[in-house]
């Protein structure tokens, strides 16, 4: 069977965007609307300008608190995918929170613990009809599918940050009103003014809720990373780099990964041993070492 290309191999799809994205650029493009109507009533003097910086403080602080919240569905929600299982060994895993500093920081906009698993070659033939994009390993452009694992501690950090965005938001509003009522809206100048300083205190209150609730969110939950689903004779046990394991769960293309075939999430993992080589992989350790895997005769088709 071929060898799937890596990188892009659907031409046309859709390999820059993602759900996030798109979710956070409506509401940005929202925020400008609102943004120009203010600027509109300011503008032309009339009596309910007076009102307007107090509109900016209540809209941005529902644009950000609304931002949260769809991190935290969109990162949690588990996407209507297709049953499915694949077989390898694990090139590397990246646990939540540490895929960078925004990850960290921002502990609600965080993915899940992940691990990217060089599959075996009889699963070629599932991965690029269906994958927009395929990662490969650098030893020999082996295909690899990301399978993320759900990680509580994630979703709990987009609850703790929603409630501390929203608390935020409340705290910065009601500084951005004494700010305003201090300032005045006698001319326009002024008004523009108390608007920015409106904008300014409410966005800082609710970004820094946010990123302290998330954080909370996040200590509050363990985080024990990826494990074998483990049976009566073996017990679960963490995954490791080198593992050859067998991953069967909901798998669907991931836009936030160029729309790559993806485990989302992994439901049951089978720990078969470990290589004796290191990363990066080829295809060919576990096509000699892992037979046979846990998978059935018949892989399910994906959509």
């Amino acid at each position: 069977m071929a060898r799937p290309a890596c990188g892009i191999s659907i031409p046309g799809g859709n390999a820059s965007g993602t759900k996030v994205v798109t979710g956070v650029g409506s509401a940005v493009f929202t925020a400008a609307g609102v943004a120009a109507s203010i600027w509109g009533i300011v503008k032309a003097g009339s009596a309910a300008a007076i009102w307007a910086p107090y509109a900016a403080a209540v809209v941005a602080g529902i644009i950000i608190v609304a931002i949260v919240i769809y991190f935290t569905v969109e990162r949690c929600n588990r996407p209507e995918g297709t049953k499915s299982c694949m077989a390898g060994v694990i090139q590397q895993l990246t646990p939540a929170f540490t895929g960078s500093a925004w990850d960290s920081v921002f502990a609600f906009a965080s993915p899940h613990d992940r691990v990217d698993l060089v599959v075996k070659r009889v699963y070629w033939d599932f991965i690029e009809p269906r994958s927009d994009f395929v990662f490969c390993s650098d030893n020999d452009n082996s295909p690899m599918v990301p399978c993320f694992y759900y990680t509580p501690a994630v979703c709990n950090a987009g609850v703790g940050a929603s409630v501390g965005a929203a608390v935020g938001a409340v705290a910065g509003i009601l500084l951005a009103a004494a700010a305003i009522a201090a300032i005045g809206c006698a001319t326009w100048i002024l008004c523009i003014f108390a608007i920015l300083i409106a904008l300014i205190l409410v966005v800082a209150a609710a970004i820094l809720g946010a990123v302290s609730g998330g954080q909370i969110g996040k200590a509050a939950s363990d985080h024990p990373g990826p494990s074998s689903s483990g049976n009566d004779l073996l017990p679960s046990q963490p995954l490791e780099v080198g593992d050859y394991i067998t991953a069967a769960g909901n798998m669907v293309k991931s836009g936030d990964l160029d729309n790559a075939l993806v485990f989302y999430f992994v439901e049951e993992t089978s720990l078969h041993g470990q290589s004796v080589n290191s990363p990066p992989f080829s295809h060919a350790d576990p096509d000699a070492n892992l037979n046979p895997d846990a998978c059935p005769v018949e892989v399910p088709p994906i959509g």
